[in-house]
């Protein structure tokens, strides 16, 4: 059976071409584990879609999307129905799992909300006979292979940090928070952690096989679990790598981003989202302004 995966381009940015599209690895290397093969086709940079794609055949694609990237998704799949008129057309990614009758709507013939490894594992299988499926997310993640990255030109995704290439890694999945601006309710607010050892397994093979030195961590709150905090930043300090992560700033204090700059933080994003209290308490923020502002000062007083 011929499956390809296919990511879209995401034209609506400036640089499309900084971190891989990490679920549609995930799901390609659940399939690899399971004896299937697939491919992906990365057309995250692509301006000639009909070119590049009118004569691909197979008989499933998988076709990921963000809700900004939906209408090339559609524009995807109306070319390759052409050429594949007994293809399965499913889709999966945010839009899917926030808007899956639109998708069935677009022609899609099965979207998948939430998380897709088993959903589409299922798929190739023959064992789904609904148009929109979801399945209840995996709680041991750690039974997911790692992504799939040799399926993609991963050195063709640029972002660096001290002059570092870097590449991404999810340690865990979920937010257990409900800011308003965000889409969180589609994933669930229950949040999964990877163990220490299979996160620090990722960081040796990215450096051992890519050449990796630095690491985009790009869990929604890396920092919101202590212990587990202290125990993943004694590990990856051993690796000698340096990193970027995601904070609250309602969760962090001055030790816990010591903590992170002593095992090799050397940037951290905090969703600051407004200099106004009363806009931050509309979208649930649960913080304050001065608690922003007091952990930036932390940040630069440690060198972050």
């Amino acid at each position: 059976m011929d499956i390809k995966f296919i990511i879209p381009p995401s034209d609506f940015l400036v640089e499309q071409k900084v971190f891989p599209f990490l679920g549609v690895l995930y799901v390609a290397a659940y399939l690899e584990k399971n004896g299937i093969k697939s491919q992906v086709i990365d057309l995250s940079d692509e301006t000639d879609l009909l070119n590049k794609i009118a004569n691909v055949q197979a008989d499933i694609f998988g076709i990921t999307s963000t809700t900004p990237q939906f209408p090339k998704s559609v524009e995807i799949l109306n070319i390759l129905k052409k050429n594949n008129p007994n293809a399965l057309f499913v889709i999966g990614g945010a839009h899917a799992s926030c808007m899956p009758d639109e998708c069935i709507k677009a022609g899609f013939d099965i979207a998948v909300k939430g998380e897709g490894e088993k959903a589409f594992l299922d798929v190739v299988n023959k064992k789904i006979n609904d148009k929109i499926v979801q399945y209840p997310d995996e709680k041991e993640i750690d039974t997911f292979p790692l992504p799939a990255r040799e399926l993609i030109d991963l050195k063709s995704y640029k972002y660096f940090m001290n002059n570092k290439e870097t590449t991404t890694i999810l340690t865990s999945r979920g937010c257990p928070f409900d800011c308003k601006f965000c889409a969180n309710s589609v994933w669930g607010k229950k949040v999964r952690f990877r163990s220490v050892e299979n996160v620090i397994a990722e960081i040796n093979y990215l450096k051992e096989k890519w050449g990796y030195e630095s690491i985009m961590f790009f869990d929604d709150t890396f920092a919101i679990n202590l212990s587990r905090t202290e125990k993943l930043c004694a590990e990856i300090k051993k690796t000698n790598i340096i990193y970027r992560c995601f904070v609250r700033t309602d969760l962090i204090d001055f030790n816990t981003l010591k903590l992170l700059r002593d095992s090799g933080c050397v940037e951290v994003g905090m969703g600051m989202e407004s200099g106004s209290q009363e806009i931050l308490d509309k979208v649930s923020k649960k913080t304050t302004v001065e608690k922003g502002a007091q952990v930036v000062k932390w940040a630069h007083e440690l060198g972050i």
